[in-house]
């Protein structure tokens, strides 16, 4: 048996090509990713995801560069941070709209509830709100006099 990997290394048949190492760096880089891409995508938390998010394409691109390494979970890094971008931007964009048409909508949506009601109502019938301050003024004028 020859010992030609050197101490330590495993030794392989001189006609197979050595297998390429694992790339934990990138693996790394890819639940980092993934991890940004789903917070990114929860309001309440989504500053986390925006954070983790450069974090995991830094280090995609960071085990993309290194020689001698199996590079697909860098790869798929790279696209999840990506993807979790434009996804992270489009939830916060829908929120912001969300939270925009709340302040603003209600006091349209009140004024055109009113003025449907009294176009629904018809003339001859008052609003209860009126008809009973009617009644109190005219009782306190009949206890008046």
């Amino acid at each position: 048996m020859s010992d030609a990997g050197g101490p330590g290394l495993p030794s392989y048949p001189a006609g197979e090509e050595t297998p390429l190492p694992a790339d934990r760096l990138g693996l790394v880089a890819l639940v980092v990713a993934l991890a940004g891409a789903i917070l990114a995508c929860l309001p309440p938390v989504f500053f986390l995801g925006w954070i983790a998010l450069p974090v995991g394409l830094t280090l995609a691109i960071v085990a993309l560069r290194r020689p001698a390494r199996r590079h697909g979970a860098a790869a798929a890094a790279v696209v999840v941070s990506i993807v979790g971008f434009i996804a992270g931007a489009v939830v916060f964009v829908v929120m912001l709209l969300v939270a925009f048409g709340e302040a603003v909508g209600p006091e349209s949506s009140r004024e055109e509830a009113r003025s449907m009601a009294s176009a629904e109502r018809p003339a001859d019938q008052e609003a209860p709100a009126v008809s009973m301050i009617q009644a109190s003024s005219q009782a306190r004028s009949f206890h008046a006099a």
